[in-house]
């Protein structure tokens, strides 16, 4: 006979588990035991990698942001940074720094810096990026933002750009810290066949084109190309992080597979036909920005508590929700930290466009008074854009929350409210 193990919820805490263990005979009881230490062990893990996963930045064009936030930063990267919804057009040191210096707590564990934007950075931009490499930070530049800003072609000490090195169609070979922890062979060899069937705009596409990056003095060569050794990819220890240059423009490159893999023939967004291995290509930058992080650390993790102040409400597309959040720790106990929020209106399926997170201000260490309202409702701490109509079957106006504080695993958090005439 085997042992029985079962979960089920603390009748005297309904926030936790309760896990039983049932066998017939000293034998089953044992290998039960041994089922769970084994659980136990794999659970722990589990948070050790979770605590290893800092945050990421992307600095952007406006035509990009999709590709970062609902690919590179949202699928590459999952399990390894946390991001998301973390890009931004412009860097401004008020977002990440208080006003004594310190990093803000939703910044605590900053992994890594993107920029990819094909613009010149300012002055006070580049004193950041400069700064918060010093501090540990990785900085992940492509071809085009390279390109454009001479002041980072100093700092990093290479020339501007080099010979053609090739197109991400052909090969490249990587030094290990491009090849994990996210695991990836090589950061070329992608498929112009596939490419040119499923998404024949981007055929020969100078998107996929490839820039021999001058290393100079100080530089480590983190991919050649195959043929001729010309290098591509080449990091700068500056501090107690990197820079690291791409010869090749990631984002428009992922922007590629986007169209590739949302254009397959049996199934509306992913067709296996439409591999074509570009997405070789994100893995790479995203073990640039985990260069050199430590692959495991064991940290609390922080948890949401929200409690809305009623579930339906009146007022149709002008409808106002009111919830009280609480940032507390796996006992209860509340811990002071950040919030942000963003709500958007929900009818039949059919959803209104989304702003941006706001973040809120706190009405004592970590508990929060939010109010979600339609635009231009002065009283509204968190606005959505309102329906021209409310659904037939149904109408939920739903809101999320990213939570941040000093030495917890960030949280995230989301609550709904049914809406009625």
């Amino acid at each position: 006979a085997e042992p029985v193990i079962q979960t089920r919820l603390d009748p005297q805490a309904p926030d936790r588990l309760l896990v039983t263990l049932t066998a017939p005979d000293a034998g089953a009881f044992g290998r039960g035991l041994e089922r769970l230490e084994a659980s136990a062990e794999h659970l722990l893990d589990f948070r050790r990698k979770e605590g290893a996963m800092g945050r990421v930045l992307a600095v952007t064009d406006a035509g990009l942001e999709r590709v970062y936030t609902r690919y590179i930063l949202e699928q590459a990267a999952r399990g390894y940074l946390v991001a998301g919804e973390d890009t931004c057009a412009a860097l401004r040191e008020a977002d990440y720094y208080r006003a004594d210096g310190g990093r803000r707590p939703a910044w605590e564990d900053w992994a890594a810096l993107i920029l990819d934007c094909a613009r010149a950075l300012s002055g006070e931009e580049l004193a950041l990026v400069r700064r918060v490499c010093g501090e540990g930070v990785n900085v992940v530049v492509s071809r085009a933002c390279y390109r454009a800003n001479p002041g980072l072609q100093a700092w990093c000490g290479g020339a501007a750009e080099g010979a053609a090195a090739g197109a991400l169609t052909g090969r490249f070979t990587l030094e290990p810290a491009l090849s994990g922890p996210v695991p990836v062979k090589e950061l070329g060899g992608a498929d112009g066949e596939v490419i040119a069937r499923f998404a024949p705009k981007h055929a020969g596409s100078r998107a996929l084109e490839v820039a021999a990056v001058a290393a100079g003095a100080d530089g480590e060569v983190w991919a050649r190309a195959a043929a001729g050794g010309a290098p591509v990819v080449v990091a700068w220890r500056r501090g107690k992080g990197r820079a690291v240059v791409f010869g090749c423009d990631f984002g428009r490159a992922a922007e590629v597979h986007w169209d590739v893999t949302h254009a397959g023939a049996t199934h509306r967004l992913y067709d296996r036909d439409t591999a074509c291995g570009l997405e070789r290509v994100s893995r790479c930058v995203v073990n640039a920005c985990l260069a050199g992080r430590e692959p495991e650390r064991m940290k609390p993790r922080l948890f949401l508590r929200v409690t809305p102040e009623v579930v339906l409400l009146r007022g149709g597309g002008a409808a106002v929700a009111r919830a009280e959040v609480v940032l507390c720790d796996v006992e209860g106990r509340p811990v002071a930290g950040e919030l942000r929020a963003r709500a958007r209106l929900c009818a039949d399926g059919m959803t209104s466009g989304g702003g941006a997170f706001t973040e809120l201000t706190p009405a004592g260490p970590g508990r929060f008074l939010v109010t979600f309202g339609p635009e231009g409702l002065a009283q509204a701490q968190v606005t959505y854009a309102p329906l021209r109509r409310l659904g037939e079957r149904w109408t939920v106006l739903s809101a999320q929350f990213k939570a941040y504080a000093e030495g917890h695993v960030p949280a995230d958090g989301a609550a709904a409210f049914i809406v009625t005439e």
